[in-house]
């Protein structure tokens, strides 16, 4: 048979570091957490799961009925398909809309997390 390999996405954090050593233990154990709630954040939204965006946008004492600025709208409506912008305003709730729609046609990530260190200069470790 034709078997085709299944797409999946791999969750990597690029760390800079100024030293050319490797962090900390309590570092390196803060960079895995991080990296696990970028994991669940990334799943979420690919499985079209109920992301809180009003919560997320009062925590951040932001409006999401603020219009947003000339380049950032037109930016945002390059990357959508036409139509999806009834009205031509580009609001931090309907890029919300459109960022959680575009998260669902990524494949699902599998389970291997990885922190990369670099070095700021030489980018190497």
């Amino acid at each position: 048979g034709n078997k085709r390999k299944r797409k999946v996405a791999r969750v990597v954090d690029h760390k800079t570091r100024r030293s050319m050593s490797m962090p900390g233990f309590a570092q390196r154990r803060t960079s895995r957490l991080q990296l696990l709630l970028y994991k669940y954040l990334f799943d979420t939204l690919v499985a079209g799961d109920d992301f809180p965006d009003m919560i997320f946008f009062e925590y951040l004492g932001l409006n999401a009925s603020a219009e947003l600025s000339g380049d950032v709208a037109e930016g945002l409506k390059s990357m959508v398909p036409t139509g999806n912008n009834e009205d031509g305003v580009v609001t931090l709730r309907t890029a919300m809309k459109w960022v959680k729609n575009a998260f669902q046609l990524c494949p699902k990530s599998d389970n291997t997390l990885e922190v990369r260190y670099e070095h700021q200069e030489s980018v190497t470790m």
